[in-house]
């Protein structure tokens, strides 16, 4: 995976700025290059979230692990530099769901948002 996002005014400044989609299992913001200064790194910061909603620390733990883990064949397909703050939702614990089953949506998400240099989205199967 690449880089983190690693304080709050990082993280609140994906909140306030970036542009925001909703999903069954998480909520996905994406601050882009256009909206980043020009010294940032040019590799992506990735920062996963799961407040106390999710559930108690070992749900909000399993729902960050499932989340790391549908974004990380991901991440290498990424351009530039992105910020992305995917936050779980308490769908993806009460469901028992699997990255494997949240990669697909994710993939389709961060392309709806731009993230992925053209012609570099991964392959994945289709949303059903």
């Amino acid at each position: 995976m690449r880089g983190s996002l690693r304080n709050r005014a990082q993280f609140r400044r994906v909140y306030e700025t970036g542009r925001k989609v909703v999903r069954h299992s998480f909520v996905l913001f994406v601050l882009g290059p256009d909206q980043l200064e020009a010294d940032v790194e040019p590799a992506a910061a990735i920062g996963i979230v799961a407040s106390r909603k999710v559930g108690g620390a070992v749900a909000r733990s399993r729902a960050k692990r499932v989340l790391r883990a549908a974004m990380a064949p991901l991440s290498p397909q990424l351009q530039g530099p992105y910020w992305i703050v995917c936050v779980a939702r308490r769908n993806i614990v009460e469901a028992g769901v699997r990255s494997q089953a949240i990669e697909p949506e994710l993939s389709a998400s961060l392309e709806e948002l731009g993230a992925f240099a053209p012609g570099n989205r991964p392959a994945s199967t289709p949303l059903s």
